[in-house]
């Protein structure tokens, strides 16, 4: 492709090709990508494959290698290197498969991986921040291991950055052929290049797109190979406990046109409250307001003496088992994933007036860690007696509540695990006069979903134009915004509070806005507005 590729380059920047008069791949790395894709994965790259060739795409690239390989190779049988690197890459393959990237290259001693393409995903960055933590999360144990074995520190690096590539044509292998526009690819690979042993080094675009999940430490700028100025960088280090992005601001923006849903809530938790277990399922698309509404209906019955359980489901958790409800009980215990057991049997015991769940607490924590390390495979194999360990988790909530109203907030119920439904499902069966109340938010319902006798469905549609403008005056302080320019920004929107706040908010920040006594103008063309991601 004519591109300018640094010495130490296996495959090209751009092209992603592997370079002439490189090194051969060794017999561990001459893998053809479809042979080590989930089978889901296949089928959903081999649909699509031909409906996005030509399409210019934002992805997310992840490069990471072994720090050292070539030290690794000189000291050890070839056929230890070849079974320390298999071991490697069923790690790589692991992660990176199970938070939705492919491998599009296996380079020798690492791998290239996409996030976004083939297989479209909104929050693709995120994803790739996701899986280089559970790689690095993995490969910890796994270093552990080759140490004792081989008195070797067998160590990886990664890079991530996020950029435009121009799809081409995908193979039957599952090979992505693809252009790169400006540095998307070689940017990643330089960044990995760059980072210190056992580090993450991410680009600002990805740093900007994930801040609201993980916790970046600023590098600053760092000086590139073919970059006249530095670029500025970050380091990855872990997640955040929940995420960021329930700003303090809309707090301040008025509940427009939710009321009738609002009522709806408030009788259902009505009827909890007599011990009668109740679910209300919120659908509606994403930045439509679920969250929001919730929020203001917990506010509103918080005098109540209502306790809240609040768990997230995720598409990067999507491997495991029981994600939301580990998620629930973190966040009532002010928990973190990094706690290890006898941090959570000392938070928890201090709520529980029945010592006979002592021993069962400290065991359902030990087992949850293990659910949260391992793959899918073991989740499964370890989860043993699931009515008990369900019963234990019940047990463990309505102790901790001391007969106080509670409600259990799910969140993104379109990626929820088989297993939570269950428990979901279980909960509701075995509960007898207890006061609870479960909300289950999403995009959509899940498909598994039970029958439950005491449930109600509510799905939340945009604002019309009058709201609409409404909260977009309220975002930006105004009501003498230009007729036109509002007209043009509501009809955009499409009724989506999120995408109004969006704007409001980019307005305001970067004084975009100019006012007289009579009229405020937008200063440049609305096509030329970015809308943070």
């Amino acid at each position: 492709c004519g591109f300018e590729n640094p010495p130490d380059f296996r495959i090209c920047g751009k092209c992603g090709e592997h370079l002439e008069g490189s090194k051969a791949l060794p017999a561990y790395a001459k893998r053809a990508p479809r042979d080590y894709t989930p089978p889901f994965l296949v089928k959903k790259v081999l649909n699509s494959r031909h409906s996005i060739e030509g399409e210019r795409k934002l992805v997310t690239v992840l490069f990471a290698d072994v720090v050292n390989f070539t030290g690794i190779s000189e000291k050890l049988d070839p056929e230890d290197v070849h079974d320390i690197m298999d071991g490697c890459f069923e790690i790589l393959g692991r992660e990176i498969h199970g938070a939705g990237g492919t491998i599009n290259q296996y380079t020798g001693d690492g791998v290239m991986a996409l996030f976004g393409a083939p297989v479209a995903l909104e929050d693709h960055a995120e994803r790739a921040c996701y899986a280089a933590l559970r790689v690095h999360e993995s490969l910890e144990r796994y270093r552990l291991r080759l140490k004792n074995q081989y008195s070797i520190d067998f160590r990886m690096r990664m890079g991530i950055n996020t950029g435009l590539v121009v799809v081409g044509a995908i193979g039957d292998n599952l090979r992505l052929d693809y252009t790169a526009v400006g540095d998307t690819t070689n940017l990643a690979a330089r960044l990995q290049a760059l980072a210190k042993p056992g580090q993450i080094l991410v680009s600002e675009r990805v740093y900007r797109s994930a801040k609201g999940r993980f916790k970046f430490q600023k590098l600053g700028y760092i000086k590139v190979k073919g970059k006249e100025q530095g670029i500025l960088a970050y380091v990855l280090k872990g997640y955040h406990t929940k995420p960021s992005y329930k700003e303090v601001h809309l707090k301040k923006i008025p509940f427009i046109n939710r009321q009738k849903e609002l009522n709806q809530l408030e009788n259902a938790f009505d009827t909890s409250k007599k011990g009668i277990p109740f679910m209300v399922v919120l659908t509606g698309e994403a930045g439509i307001g679920k969250t929001r509404l919730i929020e203001v209906f917990i506010d509103k019955v918080k005098p109540q003496g209502i306790r809240t359980f609040w768990g997230t489901c995720s598409p990067l958790g999507l491997a495991t088992t029981l994600h939301p409800i580990i998620d629930m009980i973190y966040d009532y215990f002010g928990l973190s994933a990094q706690g290890g057991d006898s941090v959570y049997t000392r938070a928890i015991v201090p709520h529980l007036d029945d010592r006979a769940l002592y021993p069962k607490v400290k065991a359902l924590f030990q087992l949850l860690e293990e659910i949260r390390l391992s793959d899918e495979k073991a989740q499964q194999s370890s989860f043993g007696n699931k009515r008990e360990i369900f019963r234990t988790i019940r047990d463990l909530i309505i102790t901790a509540t001391s007969d106080h109203p509670l409600l259990a907030v799910i969140d993104n119920v379109q990626w929820m695990d088989t297993t939570s439904i269950e428990f979901i499902e279980y909960l509701f069966e075995s509960l007898d006069d207890i006061p609870i109340m479960v909300i289950c938010a999403g995009r959509t319902r899940p498909s598994q979903w039970g029958e439950l006798a005491n449930k109600v469905e509510m799905c939340l549609k945009p604002l019309n134009r009058e709201d609409s403008k409404e909260l977009l005056d309220s975002v930006i302080g105004t009501r003498l915004l230009d007729q036109q320019i509002s007209h043009k920004i509501i009809s955009n929107s499409g009724g989506n509070p999120l995408f109004l706040i969006e704007i409001g908010n980019t307005l305001i920040t970067r004084g975009l806005i100019e006012c007289d006594e009579t009229k405020c103008i937008v200063t440049v063309p609305l096509e030329k507005i970015a809308i943070p991601d």
